[in-house]
Parts: C-alpha cells; sequence; structure tokens
C-alpha cells in the first residue's frame, strides 16, 4: 500500500516540473527561479528514487505522467534553446550589417 505522503511526494514532483515548464515557455529568463525549482525537484527526486517509490505498481500512473512532464519540459527548453540561437544568429548578422555601414559612411 502507497502511503500517503509518497503520493504527495509525486505530487510535488510533479508541480515543480510543471512550473519550470511554463518559465520556459514563457520565455521568463528568471534562472534563479528555474534553478531554485531544479533544485527542488532534485530533491524529490533523490527521494522518490531512494524510497523506490515509482517502482510501485499503483503508481504506475503518476510515474507516466512524470515521464511526460519532464519529457515537455525537455521539449520546451530544446525550443527556446533553437529560438535563442537563431536570435543570436540574427543579431549577429545585424551586428555586421551596421559594421559594413559605418565602415562605407
Amino acid at each position: 500500500m502507497v502511503e500517503e505522503n509518497q503520493v504527495n511526494l509525486v505530487k510535488a514532483l510533479q508541480r515543480l516540473l510543471e512550473k519550470q515548464t511554463e518559465l520556459v515557455r514563457k520565455r521568463d529568463y528568471d534562472t534563479s527561479r528555474f534553478e531554485e525549482l531544479t533544485r527542488q525537484a532534485d530533491v524529490l527526486v533523490k527521494k522518490t528514487a531512494q524510497a523506490g517509490i515509482l517502482q510501485r505498481p499503483e503508481l504506475s500512473e503518476q510515474k507516466r505522467d512524470l515521464q511526460k512532464s519532464y519529457e515537455q519540459l525537455n521539449l520546451a527548453l530544446k525550443v527556446q534553446k533553437q529560438t535563442i540561437a537563431q536570435e543570436l544568429t540574427q543579431a549577429r548578422k545585424w551586428k555586421k550589417t551596421i559594421q559594413t555601414y559605418r565602415k562605407n559612411v
């Protein structure tokens, strides 16, 4: 039988992953907030792993939900990384254009 505090631990981890994903999707660049959520999630992951909570058959649905949330967070991070890379490339092009313009003026 799964204890209520174990279920609450899994739910808390789920909420942290969702908050991280929300920050990424909002393009909130407050890295300190994201890092704090990551530290909190890390603590919960360690507790969950040490207790073997997600190995219990009764929590297979919660385990699946956590995996989905983790995949969504990874996807959101990849999209943001790609977007930032594109913006950086565009900024470099503009910088080059301005430098060329200044040389010719």
